[in-house]
């Protein structure tokens, strides 16, 4: 049996959805993955917004599962932060963190305050990614 068989048919909204996102992807991001869960992201600069820091992750968190990535790597060493939002950006890495399960460490350089942010699990043992908390009532 192929297993293709049991995949779900596209639309073409779909199709051309899935497309625009991978082309952005391809375009605007350096990303690369070990069968050993770690995963080495760079976005092709030279300018980063937030924004955009944001979009890539809910698109990551999409596709993390099983305790993969067990390691995040986020190089920003030849990239500027639009308008300086270090903060912004370290807060969204913050918060990815928390839904892997994971710890984070940040590594400067003499340019800026975050060159470059790991972040990885402490164990092998899979955490399956967490769901925001809703909001209090």
């Amino acid at each position: 049996m192929n297993p293709a068989d049991n995949l779900p048919i596209m639309t073409d909204i779909e199709m051309q959805s899935t497309l625009s996102e991978t082309n952005y992807l391809l375009k605007r991001w350096r990303f690369a993955a070990s069968a050993g869960g770690f995963m080495w992201v760079q976005p092709i600069g030279p300018k980063l917004a937030p924004e955009e820091l944001a979009g890539f992750i809910a698109l990551l968190k999409r596709g993390c599962m099983d305790g993969f990535p067990q390691s995040i790597l986020f190089d920003f060493n030849d990239i500027e932060i639009v308008g300086a939002q270090w903060t912004v950006v370290e807060s969204l890495l913050v918060d990815l963190a928390g839904t892997m399960g994971a710890r984070y460490r940040v590594t400067s350089n003499h340019k800026r305050p975050a060159s470059a942010i790991l972040l990885y699990r402490n164990s092998s043992d899979p955490v399956p990614m967490k769901s925001p908390a809703a909001p209090a009532a």
